[in-house]
């Protein structure tokens, strides 16, 4: 059993107060306490070494040409190098009997760049949807992708994005109905989407990851639904659903004031050195460095 009392150590304070905290601690009959550090997300990895060199290079190199990222990037990198540091604050939880004692680090809680954070929250709601969210029926995945021309686009504008999704949706609806089950089938899937933001080199390629019901629920007997399965997909039909989904997305887009033929708009915000990065991301180029190209993909460590 274990009683537990917070001990919040501002940034500010040198990283000698951890050890001084823990002095504090209750003695053990024998003088000395056991004390046990978690360590859910280690501050001085490679990782975090890594991304702490190259966001204070990054930050130099924007000041010098007068522009800045937004406020709640920033926030998101600063609690992502804190995440797990005893000197940013930790839970302590103390054996009533004064035996033993756990100092657990807080954690960042973004949900972004931190792999043990987002990694615990991909988690959670992969329990949660296979418990209470999808039915026990025939489930496919949907990996829809983005052009190369509209990637930006979608990066900046995320009611675009929205958009995209809906009209990639409804074409699975409508093929669902026409062709997958029955014609004229009156009925309706259910699908889960994860928007990813990057590919496999972190670079800016938004696309969709969709897990479709397949096949439809349609009404049946005393109002409730009853589960029709859809017949085996075809490659024809997978083919024709690209280009269906393709053509109402480029006319949505038209429909917003982006045709095909027009360039990507500019940004209102001078100062925002975000378009520029994502611009670079696109492309596979450095931002700081214009004409240098992005290196290529690397495997630090021995290969297993």
């Amino acid at each position: 059993m274990h009683s537990r009392r917070s001990v919040l150590l501002p940034p500010a304070l040198p990283r000698s107060t951890a050890p001084a905290a823990l002095s504090r601690l209750p003695k053990t009959p024998a003088g000395s306490p056991g004390c046990t550090l978690d360590r859910a997300n280690t501050p001085n990895d490679d990782l975090h070494g890594l991304v702490r060199r190259g966001w204070a290079a990054l930050q130099s190199s924007l000041e010098s040409v007068d522009r800045s990222l937004p406020a709640y990037i920033r926030r998101e990198v600063e609690r992502y190098l804190a995440c797990g540091d005893p000197k940013h604050g930790f839970a302590w939880l103390a054996c009533p009997e004064g035996h033993h004692h756990r100092l657990v680090p807080f954690s960042c809680q973004t949900r972004t760049i931190c792999p043990s954070c987002c990694g615990r929250r991909m988690a959670e709601r992969a329990l949660r949807w296979t418990d209470g969210l999808i039915p026990r029926v025939a489930v496919c995945q949907l990996v829809l992708t983005v052009p190369w021309r509209r990637r930006w686009l979608l990066g900046r504008r995320p009611e675009l994005t929205r958009g995209v999704l809906r009209c990639a949706l409804a074409q699975d609806t409508a093929w669902l109905r026409r062709v997958g089950v029955h014609a004229g089938t009156a009925g309706d899937p259910g699908s889960v989407t994860v928007m990813q933001r990057f590919g496999s080199a972190l670079n800016l390629n938004l696309h969709f990851h969709v897990l479709l019901l397949d096949g439809l629920y349609v009404e049946g007997a005393a109002d409730r639904p009853r589960w029709r399965r859809s017949r085996r997909w075809r490659e024809e039909d997978v083919d024709g659903l690209v280009v269906r989904i393709a053509d109402r997305c480029e006319t949505w887009f038209a429909d917003q004031g982006f045709p095909a033929d027009d360039d990507e708009p500019c940004d209102d915000e001078l100062d925002d050195a975000l378009p520029l990065i994502q611009s670079a991301a696109v492309a596979g180029r450095s931002a700081v460095h214009r004409q240098r190209k992005a290196r290529r993909v690397q495997t630090l460590g021995a290969r297993r």
